[in-house]
């Protein structure tokens, strides 16, 4: 479908079919088809269209577009008896036998053909396929090979022609390239001779390892003095007659792509033994895959310890470490610890009333709790694929701790909590006052949360809570100023005798808190270019005020009254800091903010008023009951600050 024999209309590609027409025309006779399946095929490897050549002068060559490229399949059961060179299975490869059936039929066993034809000197074929994949765990990547000569007068020697696998994040900037000089098994060579099928010399057998120390030998050499060493020149090594190829900063981690390729290798002096000619070629690829994971085991380990301290409160310290490795049974390779993790955390309950007389009824409940956790990185972060340990034995002794500080993942989290400290009344200490400190609470908290990693030089959350309460709870008597007046005790003036009123609050309650985060973010300059980092901040302060009145003005009327003020306080930008230069300006901007009640953000009140009617106390309406209830609610709430201007605020009440 990539090439189709008629383009009709401005079509261009295939993103938007919604019709697929058959036609048949010029037949003769009657003729009854039969189509079993009509669907499109998409396999998981297919053809690179992008340039492959080798650096280097090109003499312009009228056939150069003539290069055929074809993928296809060879199996045992297709091609057992192929000829030239019949099919048989790979050294130490057994069919898979189909448990399911009676007779335990084997299963087809087949490789993947690259046959490539007129591939001009210094040019290239390859077939990839998308992965996702982290090679670290493995040793080795093998792979078996198969090269014969497409064209029977041909003649062509070992590494004529080369077979190479690419891997990495993409195919042209960061990738590891394995090459392999084939060796050509020789036309009508039978069956009877499996190893000149399949040589061992044509054998992909990498050590994966390799691959890292050669980027590690480019890394070096980049440093030297007058090196012309660059990142993106391909940087070659030998593993004996193989080639391994480093281009850009592939790592095993993250494997997105791979490639296998045919490749004509380009003369490059008049002395090589190249023929500097074009070649015809079939070749087989099968069995592609990794082998020798690693079986380092890690382990792991915990620690609790929990201490009563009487009535004073009570303190737990735990630990844990896991090394890198580490892994429950059921996890697999790739799905273990590729880390040191270490972690401690202490909490502590703590009433410190105690140390008070008890007759003095104070409460102080402080909560304490600490922890930190310190992972540290078996690879490197900037280069997932070298260990962290290497890096470390290349560096000066006075380097190693600046190094481990940036890749080490810290995490610090501390709380200190104050909540409802108050005052108790203990025994027989009189009646309740309105001016009495039993009536307040205090709460005060702090928590941080401190994170730092190879992407973050320093991320600080702060959180400062605070607030007081005062809630005066009485149960007045009421005032009945007729109640003993002696004209009045008839029974038809009960209306005037019964008046009375209460003179004190049955409940009023305040409470005002104050909530304030402050997060400072500075990301980490990972690169050797001067570039200007600043920090970024994230500020808000709220200040919320709640008033709450529960007042009888008499037995039969009640008054009921909610309000909430929710403002918050405007921080000047950029760092509060002690340290800073502005930080007097700055300081005495936010007092006037809380001087002020900050800026008012929403206010809502609700009053109730609840009256039950004496009309009951008219003997003649003696069986009538009347009730009455009035109900307000207001509420403010204030426009954002950049369109007060135009949109004011906004107020509702019923």
């Amino acid at each position: 479908v990539q090439s189709p024999d008629e383009v009709v209309g401005n079509i261009q590609d295939f993103k938007s079919i919604r019709f697929m027409r058959m036609f048949l025309r010029n037949f003769d006779q009657p003729v009854v088809l039969r189509f079993a399946t009509l669907e499109l095929v998409r396999g998981e490897w297919r053809k690179y269209y992008s340039n492959l050549l080798a650096p280097g002068e090109y003499i312009p060559n009228p056939n150069q577009s003539e290069t055929s490229f074809d993928i296809s399949t060879v199996s045992i059961e297709e091609n057992g008896s192929r000829s030239p060179i019949p099919y048989v299975l790979p050294p130490d490869i057994e069919r898979e036998i189909n448990v399911g059936t009676t007779n335990y039929q084997r299963l087809n066993e087949q490789a993947m053909v690259l046959k490539v034809c007129n591939l001009l000197d210094g040019d290239a074929r390859g077939t990839y396929k998308t992965t996702d994949f982290d090679f670290r765990q493995y040793k080795k990547l093998k792979m078996y090979i198969h090269a014969e000569k497409a064209i029977e007068n041909q003649e062509l020697a070992k590494g004529d022609v080369t077979v190479f696998i690419r891997m990495g994040s993409d195919f042209t900037e960061n990738y590891y390239e394995y090459e392999v000089p084939v060796e050509m098994t020789p036309w009508y060579t039978t069956a009877a001779n499996p190893g000149l099928i399949w040589p061992d010399a044509n054998r992909l057998d990498i050590e994966l390892d390799k691959l890292v120390k050669a980027k590690q030998q480019r890394n070096d050499a980049m440093g030297r003095p007058g090196s012309m060493v660059t990142v993106m020149t391909p940087f070659e090594v030998y593993d004996g007659e193989n080639r391994i190829t480093v281009v850009g900063m592939p790592s095993m981690s993250d494997v997105k792509a791979f490639m296998i390729g045919v490749r004509n290798p380009k003369k490059q002096f008049i002395t090589d033994n190249d023929d500097g000619e074009s070649k015809c070629v079939e070749v087989w690829v099968n069995e592609l895959r990794l082998t020798d994971f690693d079986e380092k085991s890690g382990f792991a380990a915990t620690a609790r310890i929990a201490a009563n301290l009487a009535d004073l409160g009570n303190v737990v310290l735990s630990g844990s470490y896991s090394t890198a490795g580490f892994g429950s049974i059921e996890k697999k390779v790739n799905e273990r610890q590729q880390e040191a993790v270490g972690q401690v955390d202490v909490a502590t309950n703590i009433q410190l009333g105690k140390f008070f007389p008890e007759k003095a009824g104070i409460k102080i409940p402080m909560h304490i709790d600490y922890s930190e956790m310190r992972m540290t990185p078996k690879y490197d972060p900037l280069d997932p694929d070298i260990l962290m340990s290497e890096v470390m034995n290349d560096l000066e002794r006075n380097e190693r701790d600046s190094v481990r500080n940036k890749v080490q993942d810290i995490t610090r989290r501390t709380n200190i909590n104050f909540v409802n400290m108050r005052k108790e009344k203990v025994g027989a200490q009189g009646k309740t006052r309105i001016y009495d400190i039993e009536n307040f609470d205090f709460t005060y908290a702090y928590s941080e949360i401190f994170h730092r990693n190879i992407d973050i030089e320093y991320d600080s959350r702060k959180q400062f809570r605070g607030g007081i309460g005062y809630n005066f709870l009485y149960n007045p008597k009421p005032v009945k100023p007729f109640q003993n007046v002696k004209f009045l005790q008839k029974k038809s003036l009960a209306i005037i005798k019964d008046f009375n009123f209460f003179y004190m609050p049955k409940m009023f309650g305040f409470r005002t808190d104050m909530n304030r985060q402050y997060n400072e973010r500075l990301l980490r300059n990972k690169s050797d270019a001067l570039i200007i980092l600043e920090p970024t901040y994230t500020k808000s302060w709220d200040w919320n005020r709640l008033y709450d009145l529960k007042f009888d003005l008499a037995q039969s009327l009640k008054l009921e009254y909610q309000a909430n003020a929710n403002a918050y306080i405007s921080e000047p930008p950029g760092q509060i800091n002690r340290t800073a230069d502005d930080w007097q300006a700055k300081r005495d901007s936010i007092w006037d903010e809380i001087m002020n009640f900050g800026s008012m953000n929403r206010f809502t009140q609700n009053m109730n008023l609840n009256y039950i009617v004496p009309i009951n106390k008219i003997p003649l309406l003696n069986w009538i009951s009347l009730n009455a209830r009035y109900a307000s609610t207001f509420r403010w709430e204030a426009s954002p600050r950049s369109i007060q201007s135009i949109m004011g605020n906004t107020i509702e009440n019923s």
